[in-house]
């Protein structure tokens, strides 16, 4: 990943969030997420940052993404949530 951005967020009441994420043309090139929050299934934020890549970095178009994903692939986040997620996803592309 070239020129990639890296954004360290503390979920409020929850765990320590990590985005890097390499962006064009206001779309998401490629994302890594990673932290010390839990998922189950496990696989499924790998299976998340593949479905990610292409979408719109806008609040509607990624809470869309991240809900359609999840009501395809059901997840349990411990230490995170979606809103988090969305914010810290965006905080990286004013960097």
């Amino acid at each position: 990943m070239a020129n990639v951005k890296k954004v360290i967020y503390k979920v409020p009441n929850g765990k320590l969030l990590k985005i890097f994420l390499e962006d064009a043309d206001g779309k998401i090139a490629s994302i890594k997420i990673t932290g010390d929050f839990f998922t189950h299934p496990e696989e499924n934020i790998e299976k998340m940052e593949k479905a990610l890549v292409g979408a719109q970095l806008d609040e509607k178009n990624l809470n869309e993404k991240i809900n359609e994903f999840l009501n395809l692939n059901p997840t349990s986040f411990f230490g995170l949530d979606t809103e988090s997620l969305v914010k810290t996803i965006l905080s990286a592309t004013r960097i």
